[in-house]
């Protein structure tokens, strides 16, 4: 069957590839102010008479667009926010059509350059559209503090992003997924500014041209394209300190465009260090032991990744793209100190000393070939991706052990974990747009994965290593994922509807023993109806199924220490999670969002601390719980009070069911955060925002957390005609955040109280420049998504 679809795609590309095409015009102009000044961004639109066909484009930094389209009427519409929309009637009868200045007249409701009137967020039938360009209550934020002002997202730096209550979601930018641990990830995004954003996408359900397991929702940045032929690009430096450890983190990027070629580049780097402590209280009840301690570290890490890109135009409709990506962590030293005491029956039994160093390095490598055909001049293309990605991995324990001041040679060890991964993986996407109002999508990926552990344990016996065969094994594991999807967008009346279906298949060989394989289909609906399109009422629906595969390291069966006293372990025969999602939400005046969500899980993966069956010893092991139920409800609510100042206000309530015995839990989790702006004259802005959260769990654990609370805020400047951006910010202005964390089971209880990162302040110059004219430059997009790394 895959021989045939191969050959049914390769028939549709070469037939698209050989096709004739209609003789094109040209159709050019210049949109102003009436003070003369070039608008950039406007949306230009022309509309062929008699028909639904629709071209359109948006125009460049100095007013200039250029269209292409066949012979006909058309009527053309110009429009940007803050200014009245423009229209006239022009005819296209086979040759070059200049309009010359076309004069935007400025609206009522005007800020300096920012309009107040800007509509910050736009519901579609299956995600929400946050706005960023033009708007005022974005100006000098970054795309950290833009999605904490993001309807029915939640921004925590400790436990990441979530979506409805959801965690591990995804963040894409420009099409592409962000692999990145939870502190990269927020280091990066700070280094964005709003000024380089066009929108954000919040998919709080993805349809079916998305992967199954995408089941906790997408965030998708959409970043201006740049518009220079010659070179533009920008350069900055952040300065982050905590703890009074400064952490420095330049950046760069670089678009060059010349004829049909399209040039891009970007470089981030990241070194500095961070510190932490906490205590820890253990009862075994069993056992009547208990053990506390008290530990403290410090971490130094630098990381640098470099993306570079190009987009060849071929002809007017067929362009190919090559992306390639590195993330390089050269160094990774965390250094652990702890002091612990056990008691037996409340005497002092032992004086523990303990010290932990981990050195960790990662490479890896992404490519991604992909061409691009246009079909016609209202968005119908066909789409190939080939992607290839490599991750090599190295993790090394060194652990001593001191009791009553005396070194203990069995518990001095070396632990060594290499791991490797290749993954490859073909996509094709076939968009057929109809009208501005009906479309249909369909298309099909396969992709396969192979990944290679090691786990070496060697313990310091008589001045020199001795393996322990014990705790030294190969895992090797491997996965097919075929999938085919289809979906229909259209609008009837006041009701837009989107359907999709997807198909996936999935085969995996685990340990070379365990040979599982599945099949499975994923529907989803999704509906708007506007109650009345001209105030902005409107209701929606939606439902989809989704599947979260375990992650790639959560199979590995291998014991990992983290010291004397706890380990963590995996489990190869982990199922699963499959997930019923149903949505009813309404938005008022296109500002106010209410959303409530049922979510039924089946098999949920979840991590389980235990006594492990070493006496005096915990671990955290993975496995599947029969079922979770989520409730979720959220009110997202921009206010303006003044041209100067706007706010923002998000509630939400959440409560989470599921498992039964340590799994157990029903608890209500209240969550609220509020944003508010302050837009000055001279490019001076200030904004404050503060979040509560009241006590939770950690996601599919027997982990409680404690309730927490926090206020943020930043001052931001710019200069030189809003080439130079310098920010000032603070995160926790408090100065404090312990979180308490308590592991329940049946027979022990483990109390934490962590400080970590109670304060960080963020210092970030940033320097745009350009030389040469006017033109767009294209950025290729990536077809692969895996993110289970």
């Amino acid at each position: 069957m895959k021989r045939y679809l191969l050959f049914i795609l390769f028939y549709i590309t070469m037939f698209h590839l050989t096709s004739l095409h209609a003789q094109t015009s040209k159709v050019t102009g210049t949109v102003i102010s009436e003070d003369k000044k070039p608008i950039e961004f406007a949306n230009v639109i022309l509309t062929a008479d008699n028909s639904d066909k629709i071209n359109g484009t948006i125009s460049q930094t100095n007013g200039l667009f250029e269209l292409k389209v066949i012979q006909n009427k058309y009527r053309l519409t110009v429009s940007i926010l803050g200014y009245e929309t423009h229209t006239s009637d022009i005819e296209v009868n086979g040759k070059d059509v200049d309009l010359g200045d076309i004069i935007l007249k400025a609206g009522a409701q005007l800020l300096g350059e920012a309009v107040v009137t800007a509509k910050l967020v736009d519901r579609k039938a299956d995600r929400f559209i946050m706005n960023i360009n033009g708007n005022p209550t974005t100006v000098g934020k970054n795309s950290v503090e833009l999605l904490a002002m993001a309807p029915s997202v939640w921004v925590d730096r400790q436990k990441g992003i979530s979506i409805n209550g959801k965690t591990d979601i995804k963040i894409m930018i420009n099409d592409r997924i962000m692999n990145m641990s939870t502190d990269e990830l927020f280091n990066y995004l700070e280094t964005i500014p709003s000024e380089d954003i066009q929108s954000i996408e919040i998919i709080t359900d993805p349809g079916a041209e998305y992967e199954a397991n995408s089941n906790s929702g997408i965030l998708h940045i959409k970043l201006k394209k740049s518009r220079v032929g010659g070179f533009t690009g920008s350069v900055s430096m952040n300065l982050q300190i905590m703890r009074d450890n400064p952490n420095y983190v330049p950046s760069f990027n670089l678009n060059y465009r010349r004829n049909k070629l399209s040039l891009y580049g970007s470089l981030y780097y990241r070194n500095g260090k961070w510190e932490g402590d906490g205590t820890t209280n253990t009862n075994f009840f069993d056992q009547n032991k208990e053990i506390s301690s008290i530990e403290n570290y410090n971490t130094k890490s630098s990381v640098l990744r470099m993306n570079l890109g190009m987009v060849y135009e071929i002809t007017d409709k067929h362009e190919v793209g090559l992306i390639f990506e590195t993330r390089n962590t050269p160094m990774y030293s965390h250094t652990m100190n702890r002091l612990s005491n056990t008691y037996i029956n409340s005497i002092v039994d032992k004086k523990i000393h303990s010290l932990i160093n981990n050195d960790w390095t990662m490479e890896r490598y992404d490519a991604s070939l992909n061409y691009k055909f246009k079909m016609d001049t209202i968005g119908s293309n066909l789409k190939v991706f080939f992607d290839y990605t490599s991750n090599n991995s190295s993790n090394d324990y060194y652990y001593d052990t001191f009791v009553n001041d005396s070194p203990v040679s069995d518990s001095t060890y070396h632990s060594y974990l290499p791991a490797d991964y290749d993954i490859y993986a073909v996509r094709v996407d076939y968009l057929k747009k109809f009208n501005d109002k009906t479309s249909l999508s369909f298309g099909g990926r396969f992709g396969y994965a192979e990944m290679t552990y090691k786990s070496r344990h060697d313990d310091w016996i008589n001045d020199s290593w001795v393996e322990n065969t014990r705790f030294t094994d190969d895992y090797d594991y491997s996965e097919k994922i075929g999938a085919l999807y289809a979906k229909f967008d259209s609008k009837l009346g006041s009701l837009s509807y989107t359907l999709g279906l997807r198909y996936e298949n999935t085969s995996l060989n685990i340990a070379k023993e365990y040979k599982p394989s599945y099949n499975d289909l994923f529907p989803s609906v999704y509906l708007k109806y506007n109650l009345n399109e001209k105030k902005g009422h409107s209701v929606n629906a939606g439902y989809s199924r989704k599947l979260s595969r375990p992650y790639y390291i959560d199979l590995n069966p291998f014991k990992k220490w983290s010291d004397e006293f706890n380990y963590q372990v995996g489990n190869p025969y982990l199922e699963p999670t499959y997930s019923d999602a149903f949505t009813i939400g309404a938005t008022l005046f296109d500002k106010f969002v209410l959303t409530t969500q049922y979510t039924r899980y089946n098999d949920v993966v979840g991590s389980i601390t235990q006594a492990a069956p070493e006496p005096g010893v915990t671990m955290e092991i993975s496995q599947n719980i029969d079922k979770k139920e989520l409730y979720y409800a959220s009110a997202y609510m921009p206010v303006k009070v003044m041209d100067w100042y706007n706010f923002t206000v998000q509630l939400s309530v959440s409560k989470n069911k599921y498992g039964s015995g340590v799994m157990s839990d029903q608890r209500w989790v209240y969550r609220g955060n509020t944003q508010h702006t302050f837009t000055l004259p001279k490019g001076w802005t200030i904004s404050v925002d503060g979040w509560f959260s009241s006590k939770s769990s950690w996601s599919n654990s027997n982990i409680e957390i404690s309730s927490i609370w926090g206020i943020n805020g930043s001052i931001n400047k710019k200069f030189f005609d809003n080439k130079l951006v310098a920010s000032f910010n603070c995160w926790n202005i408090q100065g404090f955040r312990n979180a308490d964390l308590i592991y329940k089971a049946n027979n022990y209880l483990r109390k934490e109280n962590v400080q970590n990162q109670s304060q960080v302040f963020n210092f970030t110059l940033t320097y745009k420049f350009s030389v040469g004219k006017k033109v767009e430059v294209k950025k290729a997009e990536k077809g692969q998504d895996e993110d289970r790394l």
